[in-house]
């Protein structure tokens, strides 16, 4: 899994709208930071375990960088459809891809605070911020996914905030070709 991938994906993009995209790939561990937008960029990001699988695709413009940059990684009670949220929903589908212990660890704490997998988000709500930010602390989701997961970011150039049919492109063109598990009902 590659900057290849990225470039492949981006340049489908530009051919087929004229619009160039800007790609990159960070790979999963103590490079995975995902990067600020400017007011002038807008784009799509990806989360990923190799080319094989996708976990989740996104999009966001400047009026959303806390979308770009820190939903997926912390948790909290209002922001729905989350990487961080989806992943503690679906730990089942997980266990093929990631270690045991892990998935046993998240469980054993989510139990700990009286969270059912299934009724995650609605769970979450009950909880005050003390307890969100006590729990997420616990869960240490956000350096899980920083050293497990890999992104990918496409950028593309803001002239607008209020058109997004060129992300709504973007983001469809990288979800019809990398499937990502949780969209739709799995999100």
């Amino acid at each position: 899994m590659s900057q290849h991938l990225a470039d492949e994906l981006s340049n489908e993009f530009t051919k087929l709208t004229g619009i160039e995209c800007k790609a990159t790939f960070i790979k999963k561990g103590k490079r995975h930071k995902p990067t600020k937008l400017s007011k002038k960029q807008k784009g799509v990001y990806a989360f990923l375990l190799n080319e094989d699988v996708c976990f989740k695709v996104g999009k966001a413009n400047s009026k959303s960088q806390a979308r770009w940059n820190s939903h997926h990684y912390n948790l909290d009670k209002t922001t729905s459809s989350t990487l961080i949220k989806s992943i503690l929903s679906h730990l089942k589908i997980l266990k093929k891809y990631f270690d045991k212990e892990d998935i046993d660890r998240f469980k054993s704490i989510l139990k700990k605070y009286k969270i059912s997998q299934k009724s995650l988000k609605e769970d979450l709500k009950k909880l005050d911020k003390k307890k969100i930010k006590k729990l997420s602390d616990e869960l240490s989701m956000k350096d899980w996914i920083q050293n497990n997961i890999n992104r990918m970011e496409f950028l593309i150039e803001n002239k607008d905030d209020d058109v997004d049919y060129d992300t709504n492109l973007l983001e469809a063109l990288i979800q019809f070709k990398l499937k990502p598990i949780f969209e739709g009902k799995n999100a």
